[in-house]
């Protein structure tokens, strides 16, 4: 997806075209492992749905813009 010159200074479209939203499941993954059980449960149960859920409702977003430019285009 090539991102206007407004696009690019935003950091969420940034993060999206590269890919940031999965990177930071990556991460969260990542230091879960390095955690005692109890705190890795935490974790799965509070910040793991959350972070799903905010990148789900982004690609969605994403999706339906990048749509809506090629109607317009």
């Amino acid at each position: 997806m090539k991102l206007s010159s407004s696009a690019n200074r935003r950091p969420d479209i940034v993060a999206a075209a590269r890919g940031g939203e999965e990177k930071v499941m990556e991460r969260i993954q990542d230091l879960m492992t390095k955690q005692s059980p109890p705190a890795r449960r935490e974790v799965e149960l509070t910040n793991v749905p959350v972070v799903a859920a905010q990148a789900e409702r982004f690609r969605q977003r994403l999706g339906f813009w990048t749509a809506r430019v090629r109607e317009l285009e």
